[in-house]
């Protein structure tokens, strides 16, 4: 239904409902989705522009005139300029995907839900993945060139690397740092305790079913923390500063007089090393691409992203702000990061009295531009835009005002 006078609407809410279509659709049909979203859900209200969406303004017209400059001044293959510029486009949806969404109120009820259901479709697939492979013997399974999961070689073993249909594994780590609070959410709402804990359990498998040694440090200190602000938010101030206090006592008296640190430092190393080839291709990708982009345009970037000789991957890949800086030079890259220290800094100010829902969001907002350190925030098309629609739910202050 569309809003009319009082009716409630849930035309904002229909891309959480559309997520998997999306994620399964290549990268050109994704992007077509989300401009006929824009067509849908565009209007005068969207057009209020803040710092974040001219900032982001800015570093779109810097990109254009990179991948314009670049695709006259060098030659290129025709599908790299086309992903390119397919690149380029996704950067303009997320723009306006931003402004509709910082501008306009959704029912938050709706996207909690709707995002339950995505995380079960998720666990769903995970499952199917696992009988799969241990009771067919599958090895991997691919749909509409998307890989359901595959053959890894993890701590001196092949493993089944779960990727649930989208480009690479890893996007399943920005899929739970974009909705795993709305999961958590509905989650906890539920009366039946064995179901509860059911569901809450095969999420944290489906988690570590990707083999991510970024996804699993990160995760394991955004939970931590979550789990210290909802307790702060729970009991009285003074029984959880005592305990805190009591709790930190005991874990420095561990440190001193046990082995606990050389034991968490030892599986920490283990955990980094157990993909070692993984670990230098990216190391080759990063390293070759600031050298390319210094070497021959470091204004402005390379603008569009060539194939490395390193198992066929793009230059500027495995790291958003390297990506950045191969695309864009330096002009791009600092224009792109103030983009994510605004909207970082305008989550942090609404901080104090938010819902718990709310401080989660933000929690798990502020530690996913860490893991774009590691990860692309425009590796998939999907990714960028759902990045931009939370960043914009989360700073709409009228969706929070009953919560």
């Amino acid at each position: 239904m569309i809003q009319r006078g009082n009716k409630k609407t849930i035309r904002y809410e229909l891309i959480f409902f559309f997520i998997w279509v999306i994620i399964i659709l290549p990268k050109p049909l994704q992007l077509i989705s989300f401009i006929i979203f824009l067509v849908f859900l565009i209007n005068k209200k969207s057009m209020k522009f803040d710092i974040t969406s001219y900032l982001l303004l800015c570093f779109i017209v810097i990109y254009t005139i990179s991948v314009a400059y670049n695709g006259l001044k060098f030659e290129h293959d025709s599908m790299r300029v086309l992903a390119s510029i397919n690149n380029l486009c996704i950067w303009v949806v997320a723009l306006f995907i931003y402004l509709i969404y910082k501008n306009n109120t959704v029912d938050i009820k709706k996207v909690v839900k709707s995002s339950f259901n995505n995380f079960i479709i998720l666990i769903i697939l995970y499952l199917i993945s696992i009988f799969m492979y241990n009771i067919m013997n599958i090895s991997s399974f691919t749909f509409l060139n998307k890989s359901l999961y595959n053959l890894t070689w993890f701590n001196n073993a092949n493993s089944m690397r779960y990727t649930g249909f989208m480009e690479y594994a890893n996007l399943i780590i920005m899929f739970y740092f974009l909705f795993f609070p709305l999961f958590l959410k509905h989650c906890f709402n539920i009366k039946n305790l064995f179901m509860k804990v059911t569901l809450f359990s095969l999420s944290i498998l489906v988690f570590l079913s990707t083999l991510s040694r970024s996804g699993y440090l990160l995760m394991l200190v955004t939970l931590s923390i979550s789990i210290i602000i909802i307790f702060f938010n729970k009991f009285n101030k003074k029984l959880f500063f005592a305990s805190s206090f009591f709790t930190l006592s005991i874990i420095v008296i561990l440190s001193f007089y046990t082995e606990l640190p050389y034991y968490f430092s030892d599986q920490i190393n283990e955990l980094l090393e157990s993909r070692e080839g993984s670990t230098e291709t990216r190391t080759l990708i990063l390293s070759d691409s600031i050298t390319i982009a210094k070497n021959n345009s470091p204004l402005i970037g390379m603008g569009i992203k060539e194939i490395s000789p390193y198992d066929n991957l793009p230059y500027g890949s495995h790291s958003t702000y390297i990506g950045l800086f191969y695309k864009t030079g330096y002009m791009g890259l600092l224009i792109a990061t103030l983009v994510i220290i605004t909207s970082n800094l305008r989550m942090i100010l609404q901080f104090s009295g938010s819902s718990i829902l709310k401080k989660l969001l933000i929690i798990f907002g502020l530690f996913m531009s860490g893991l774009f350190f590691v990860e692309d925030i425009d590796g998939s098309n999907w990714l960028i835009v759902y990045y931009f629609v939370m960043i914009g739910i989360i700073q709409n202050k009228k969706n929070w005002r009953e919560s």
